[in-house]
């Protein structure tokens, strides 16, 4: 992973099963791309802990979608979202926001939702 364009750093723990990847600024690295790499070098990945700056994208449903910036990657809001969230996340539609979440692994959650756990205006 750390020959990927914008990645500044990994570090992986096998005993924990865990990689702590680091991206640049301004990096276009997509999930799915970070999650292909884990597949072919034969580990199976696990959900994604992520902070990011993102826009919620305003929808014509009650279902919300987070647009991560620079990759352009979407991802449905998940289920598990609390409502004040929810709510925040309207307050900014079509901003720049920071968010904390979580992205289940591929096989938990086949649709890549994302739950949202922190928002807050980006600077």
């Amino acid at each position: 992973m750390q020959k990927v364009d914008g990645v500044a750093s990994v570090n992986v723990t096998l005993k924990e099963g865990l990689a702590r990847v680091t991206l640049k600024p301004g990096n276009k690295v997509m999930l799915s791309e970070l999650r292909r790499l884990i597949e072919r070098n034969g580990f199976t990945p696990k959900g994604a802990a992520v902070v990011a700056e993102a826009e919620e994208l305003p929808t014509a449903g009650a279902e919300s979608q987070i647009k991560v910036t620079g990759s352009d990657e979407t991802f449905p809001l998940a289920a598990g979202t609390s409502d004040t969230i929810r709510a925040e996340l309207k307050k900014h539609t079509g901003k720049r926001i920071i968010i904390e979440g979580v992205i289940p692994a591929p096989k938990d959650s086949p649709k890549a939702a994302m739950e949202v756990k922190t928002v807050k205006a980006a600077k």
